[in-house]
């Protein structure tokens, strides 16, 4: 935490924000994955899940990373 200079705060809102994106990712994901390919669900799903981890890892700072932007 202290070479990302980030606190306790800001490390809590990015584990709970990645749990609540999670949780309802399950749930509205659900539906469409029982009514489609489930090859092309999941590579387009490793496909996105890439992305968003490339575009955090490209972020200079806490803000865009945060789900609240407080």
């Amino acid at each position: 935490m202290d070479a990302l200079h980030y606190d306790e705060v800001m490390v809590g809102h990015i584990l709970s924000g990645t749990a609540i994106a999670y949780g309802i990712g399950k749930f509205v994901m659900g539906y469409f994955a029982d009514r489609s390919d489930a090859r092309k669900y999941v590579a387009v799903g490793m496909l996105l899940t890439a992305v968003v981890n490339f575009a955090f890892g490209a972020s200079r700072n806490f803000r865009p990373i945060s789900v609240s932007g407080h």
